[in-house]
């Protein structure tokens, strides 16, 4: 027993080891942290107990939450719904770490936003609208200053995600071939593989993967693709990169005119217009 108690110690230490959180807001309604994780590329480790329920928003990077036979990808389409007291273990396929806000709401607000959900992980996609609100609003919450609109634009944010649309009809094989893509393009975002390249890895024909793809997601692959792009670049813009053109050529646009238009076609403004408006942060009231 004690061996045991022993082991579990030291993976929460070294689960520790690699995560690096900054708070950005704290109020009755919810605790919002921005984490980056530094883990290697490693398997699955040991069961890991989320003891409060969060919202997990990746905004950089990739990994996987493994929930019994389950699986779902983390990238920065998609956000994870982690409910109170669920077992899971947590992969990261490629080098290079993940950065994520994480949002714990209070419990009376964590009813109140799933009351109609089952127990467990939950990957909500997030369609192009839905991206470009959540990372709007992330941007907001750490330039505000005022508690009271803190509150609401986290209440904001969760109303995005609170009511999933389920995804009726896709089997266990079809959403292991939808994630192994999705996978590919957040592990390789500035790849250009080609559709016939993408089937004969999941083996199915190019004509049968777009299908299931966008029956899936929402999205045609290559949507996803610059989306997933896209959001990167955002949260990299954010963090303090300034060289446009070179970021736009790190992700894969062929020119950062390319990259501009499809940039302010999304969130509405210019790469320019988000580096040039960064302010420094100042801390929340509590």
């Amino acid at each position: 027993m004690w061996q045991r108690a022993a082991t579990n110690k030291i993976v929460r230490f070294k689960i520790k080891m690699h995560l690096h959180p900054r708070a950005v807001f704290e109020s009755r309604i919810a605790d919002v942290r921005r984490v980056h994780c530094s883990a290697p590329r490693s398997e699955a480790d040991r069961e890991e107990y989320n003891r409060k329920p969060g919202f997990i928003f990746p905004q950089r990077g990739l990994f996987l939450y493994h929930v019994g036979s389950q699986s779902y990808v983390a990238d920065p389409n998609t956000a994870i719904i982690v409910r109170r007291d669920t077992p899971y273990r947590v992969a990261h396929p490629m080098e290079g770490g993940d950065v994520c806000f994480v949002i714990r709401p209070s419990e009376d607000i964590m009813d109140a936003a799933m009351r109609d959900a089952c127990t467990g992980v939950e990957a909500v996609p997030l369609p192009s609208a839905q991206q470009r609100n959540v990372r709007l609003l992330f941007l907001a919450l750490e330039r505000a200053h005022d508690a009271f609109e803190q509150d609401e634009i986290v209440l904001t944010l969760l109303h995005e995600i609170s009511d999933p649309k389920p995804r009726h009809g896709e089997s266990p094989r079809n959403r292991k071939v939808v994630d192994e893509v999705r996978a590919l393009f957040a592990a390789h975002p500035e790849k250009d593989v080609t559709l016939a390249q993408i089937g004969k890895r999941v083996n199915l024909s190019a004509y049968h993967l777009a299908r299931l793809f966008q029956k899936a997601t929402g999205s045609s692959m290559h949507q996803y693709r610059v989306q997933l792009r896209l959001a990167i670049a955002f949260d990299r813009m954010r963090a303090g990169s300034t060289d446009i053109s070179a970021l736009a050529a790190e992700l894969g646009f062929s020119h950062h005119s390319h990259f501009t238009a499809a940039f302010r076609k999304l969130y509405g403004i210019t790469p320019s217009s988000l580096r040039d408006s960064r302010c420094p942060r100042r801390a929340a009231p509590k």
